[in-house]
């Protein structure tokens, strides 16, 4: 099943089990569909809206119905770290949805003036040449908003609002801001669509261990062929790798074979060429995730809440089925009851069928009398007029005599 059939035609009641990893982001295939329907649920304008500034704005309006929706079609932990991580994925789907949205409104302005420009150009009687390229500062774009059709799924109150948000001053400034953090990453991952947390799922699945710092990085930012994006990618690499094989060569060589002095000194290099790690981040584990979740204490935390809560999940399973099963003695009992019922009234039919054929019978032979009854009186009345007759006759001709 597709998301988009997941969104669209998932029936009331029906939903799709999500796993999730140790630090509840949505992992696998049920993930994948996941994350892709909260893309839609997020470009669904009653649910999104349209103008929203920012996702503060959407969440104190539209936060708490937006996790409806999409418990109503998947089924997830009902705790609270899943729902923060829920929104901070919610968070991540509406800055890249804000971020079409307005390439798509600056295409549709370029457009309006490419037409203004071309017939100004026609009005002089120029040619345009097939090569020329002719280029508009964003300033000239945000004016030309004033010209183009309303976007799909605007009213005219949103689309003036989200008008004056462009031209606002804070939104340039945020525009620039986000330009320049553009620029300056210098590393394209090669993972597309999948995130982080799916990506290290299925390495776990296949290797039975969680992947290395160094060894994640070069995972996501490689091509299928062994080549990179980037040729900053590939240099970061061979410094990377240079690095680890110095620091092995420091350690014992009895404990350069244990995973976690391998990973400990991955974590090293990783930190020593990259900085630390961003607030309220942790660099190769995916949205919703913070360093103070990696610590000891906090996965061991999430475990024993996720043994419990497993060990609550398998009790209220059995409860379900223990009253299945009484569910199933209750409709048997009553099934036999029924078919007990429907003997006794054949039973009955039976006796009622035996007296009707009696009545018919009687009914026949008494039917056959009333019939014979009437024929014989009329001979007895016709003999007896027959013999007056007679009598009259003799009479009349005693007294002519």
């Amino acid at each position: 099943m597709s998301a988009k059939e997941v969104y669209d035609k998932l029936k009331m009641g029906e939903r799709i089990l999500v796993v999730v990893n140790e630090k509840n982001q949505p992992v696998g295939a049920a993930g994948k569909l996941c994350t892709t329907v909260m893309r839609y649920l997020i470009e669904e304008p009653n649910l999104c809206p349209p103008d929203a500034a920012n996702w503060p704005e959407v969440k104190q309006i539209s936060g708490v119905r937006l996790l409806r929706e999409l418990r109503g079609k998947f089924s997830l932990p009902l705790t609270e770290e899943m729902d923060i991580v829920l929104l901070h994925i919610f968070n991540s789907k509406f800055r890249n949805h804000k971020y079409k949205l307005k390439k798509y409104i600056l295409k549709k302005a370029k457009e309006k003036l490419m037409e203004a420009w071309e017939a100004e150009v026609s009005d002089r009687g120029e040619q345009r040449l097939e090569q020329e390229e002719v280029v508009f500062t964003e300033e000239e774009l945000l004016q030309a908003l004033e010209h183009i059709e309303i976007p799909p799924g605007f009213t005219d109150h949103q689309w003036g609002k989200l008008k004056s948000y462009f031209m606002s001053t804070k939104f340039k400034a945020l525009s620039t801001k986000g330009k320049v953090a553009r620029a300056s990453q210098i590393h394209s991952r090669t993972t597309g669509a999948t995130s982080f947390a799916r990506k290290r799922h299925e390495f776990e699945v296949i290797h039975k261990r969680q992947p290395r710092e160094v060894e994640f990085f070069e995972i996501t930012h490689v091509k299928k062929n062994g080549s990179y994006v980037q040729d900053d990618s590939r240099e970061f690499m061979n410094v990377a790798k240079s690095k680890i094989f110095e620091k092995m060569a420091d350690v014992e060589p009895s404990a350069r074979a244990e995973p976690a002095r391998q990973a400990a000194i991955e974590k090293d290099v990783m930190m020593e060429l990259m900085g630390p790690d961003k607030p309220g981040s942790a660099r190769g584990h995916g949205i919703g995730v913070t360093k103070s979740k990696l610590s000891d204490f906090s996965l061991g935390l999430r475990r024993m809440r996720a043994e419990g809560s497993s060990s609550n999940h398998v009790s209220g399973l059995i409860r379900r089925i223990n009253n299945q099963d009484q569910v199933i003695a209750n409709q048997d009992r009553f099934m036999a009851n029924q078919a007990k019922k429907i003997e006794e009234l054949l039973e009955i039919v039976d006796d009622l069928r035996s007296q009707v054929q009696i009545i018919n019978v009687a009914c026949e032979f008494f039917g056959e009398r009333r019939m014979q009854q009437p024929l014989t009186n009329n001979v007895e009345i016709n003999q007896v007029h027959n013999a007056s007759s007679d009598h009259n006759m003799n009479n009349t001709w005693q007294k002519d005599t």
